[in-house]
């Protein structure tokens, strides 16, 4: 029987609920990078105080991501395979 990682390693790239929720988070993090840079460089000052908390937004959704993806690997592979 495969442990938890194992399965997820293995089937993630083929369910597309997990795939479409890798493109929707990656694409949400791409822009909390974009709007921190975009802050770091126009109000330096400003963003020296916001981009901590903002880092630890992107952290959280990274942990998010994470926790999500694995549980939508466990539940998938738990439905029984259509003949």
């Amino acid at each position: 029987m495969l442990s938890e990682a194992e399965r997820f390693e293995i089937f993630s790239p083929y369910i597309r609920s997990v795939t479409q929720c890798r493109e929707i988070l990656g694409d949400l993090n791409w822009t909390w990078g974009l709007i921190s840079a975009i802050a770091e460089i126009s109000c330096p000052k400003e963003a020296s105080s916001i981009l901590p908390a903002m880092e630890a937004t992107k952290k959280g959704f990274a942990d998010l991501e994470h926790k999500l993806t694995r549980q939508l690997v466990s539940e998938e592979t738990k439905k029984p395979a259509l003949s």
